[in-house]
């Protein structure tokens, strides 16, 4: 679902045409653009550079930058609102600027001279285009519509502060202030596209299936959120770089009640997902009635197409055989339709790596474990004796209520990387119980899935974000130089091993009223390491004039 989302509203914002706003009255703003004061701005661009240990070459831009932008006054924000009055985009601009004149003079082999209309006021043609623009009292304001610099704000700056208090650049798409016509036009052009665009594989009856909840998706996007924000933020202090993507849904809809079901959710597996970890992930949410229906839908195409497979292909000819691979696949299908009809998703998982070992362990919550356990034993009897088949060794241990059966898989003919990491075989044991299932891969599975057990109920019923992903860079890249011979790879390692810690990249999404944000994070250790990929001897230290921004709507 939310790749739908992103995906519908990038289209949006192709599709319809830029909107402005006649006048200072932000809720009718269709599109808001904001840009933090430029000394900031410039401050945290020199940062980064000196981060990803590129100061020398940004230095002399910046200083450019700087100088063109001069006679504007770069202690206050800018931006502008666009919006659609009667079909037509008219937008209003805002431009801190003490010396307007001076501000002419300096650009004028660029704009040209402007015509003076009086009281304060001034024209510019391009491209036969009228521009206006309004002298105010330590602003200057913008638009291509005289008329709406009847009436301008005399503060722009508290305008945009819920914006530029966050983020360095923000752009705001407030949908609802779009007119329902041209929201309808690109509703019915995104859905010609999906009408002739295949969604993923299976036959007519599941395509269909997919294209008809795909549809659903998008109109409760059109329909019921309220707006989508698009930030970075740069934080000195803090030292990382973050994009965040915000949506908000109508007050009162359905999606609206949907978002608010992840505040303050209960986890059972957040308690995998630990710092130790290279790589770690945890998800919870609670699916709408909706999505529910719309996945049992999905599901029970693939349960359909899954056993028409079987009765058709060759694979298997021998009746009692399909009969036994139905019998085993429809348990376990049962155990995942029981799953889906829960309506909660909670998984946890983590990826370790020490020196040159990998150890992964993935646990998530399941309804009705028995069901999906005698269908793999069922499996496991009928395909053990078949040439090639991986030695599985069934009920080789129990711990509180999970049973662990473990299977060894040769590796023969795979690449000799893989085999670096795990060897001749790679063992993958898998811990199944009444309402919990875990997976592990590596060595001493068993050990590991018990130590993550004791992990989630360190953990269980402590509220969680619905979403984190975090990536931990050192252990990766020396992981990677470990099986490696080349140069790039210590390089990077030695970079990363001199970050303090800050060398996560992170994923995540949080619950705001009526809404929710997700979140791209980078450390400053990683833009280093690139740094240091870059060039020899590359990465540098850095600062920087940024604020510390807490984040947040």
């Amino acid at each position: 679902m939310n790749r739908l989302r992103v995906a519908a509203f990038c289209a949006v914002v192709l599709l319809v045409p830029a909107a402005g706003i006649r006048a200072q009255d932000r809720s009718k703003a269709a599109l808001v653009v904001a840009i933090n004061n430029l000394n900031e701005v410039f401050n945290d661009v020199s940062a980064v550079a000196q981060w990803a240990g590129a100061a020398d070459q940004i230095g002399f831009p910046l200083m450019m930058g700087r100088a063109a932008v001069s006679k504007v006054d770069q202690t206050k924000p800018l931006g502008g609102f666009v919006s659609l009055d009667q079909g037509e985009p008219k937008l209003l601009v805002f431009l801190p600027v003490e010396d307007l004149k001076g501000l002419f003079a300096q650009q004028k082999e660029l704009i040209g001279s402007p015509k003076e209309l009086g009281g304060g006021k001034y024209e510019f043609r391009a491209n036969e285009q009228s521009i206006y623009v309004k002298e105010g009292k330590g602003w200057a304001y913008l638009s291509n519509d005289i008329g709406s610099l009847a009436n301008t704000p005399d503060n722009p700056a508290e305008t945009l502060a819920a914006l530029t208090r966050q983020y360095d650049v923000a752009v705001q798409l407030n949908v609802q202030n779009i007119p329902a016509e041209l929201r309808n036009v690109a509703r019915t052009q995104i859905k010609s596209l999906l009408a002739i665009a295949p969604l993923g594989a299976g036959d007519a009856a599941l395509q269909e299936q997919m294209r008809a909840n795909v549809e659903k998706q998008l109109d409760t996007m059109f329909d019921d959120v309220d707006s989508v924000t698009v930030g970075l933020a740069i934080d000195a202090k803090a030292q990382n770089i973050a994009m965040e993507f915000g949506m908000t849904a109508r007050d009162g809809s359905a999606l609206a009640k949907q978002m608010a079901q992840g505040k303050d959710a209960k986890s059972e597996f957040s308690g995998l997902a630990t710092d130790a970890a290279a790589i770690s992930m945890h998800l919870i949410t609670t699916l709408a009635a909706d999505d529910i229906e719309q996945a049992l839908g999905n599901f029970k195409a693939l349960r359909e197409q899954a056993m028409q497979e079987i009765d058709n292909g060759g694979r298997i000819p021998d009746q009692a055989a399909r009969d036994t691979v139905k019998g085993a696949l429809t348990s376990i299908m049962d155990a995942v339709e029981a799953t889906i009809k829960g309506g909660k998703l909670d998984l946890g998982s983590s990826i370790v790596l020490e020196d040159d070992e990998f150890q992964m362990v993935i646990g998530g919550l399941l309804v009705d474990g028995t069901k999906l356990e005698n269908g793999i034993k069922k499996l496991v009897e009928l395909t053990k004796n078949a040439p090639g088949a991986p030695q599985i060794q069934l009920n080789a241990g129990t711990h509180k209520g999970v049973n662990f059966h473990v299977i060894d898989v040769p590796l023969d003919g795979v690449s000799n990387d893989v085999q670096d990491i795990f060897g001749e075989s790679v063992e993958i044991t898998l811990g199944i119980g009444a309402n919990r299932m875990f997976l592990a891969v590596g060595d001493d599975g068993i050990g590991l899935i018990k130590a993550s057990m004791q992990n989630a109920e360190s953990g269980k019923g402590k509220s969680a974000l619905p979403m984190v992903v975090q990536v931990a860079m050192t252990p990766i890249m020396k992981f990677a130089a470990a099986i490696s011979e080349d140069p790039n790879m210590e390089r990077v390692a030695k970079s990363l091993a001199q970050s303090d810690g800050k060398d996560h990249i992170r994923v995540t999404s949080r619950t705001i009223p009526r809404g929710s944000v997700g979140r791209l994070e980078v450390e400053t250790g990683v833009l280093k390491a690139i740094g240091a990929a870059a060039a020899a001897g590359g990465g540098g230290g850095g600062g920087g004039g940024a604020r510390n921004r807490a984040g947040g709507f």
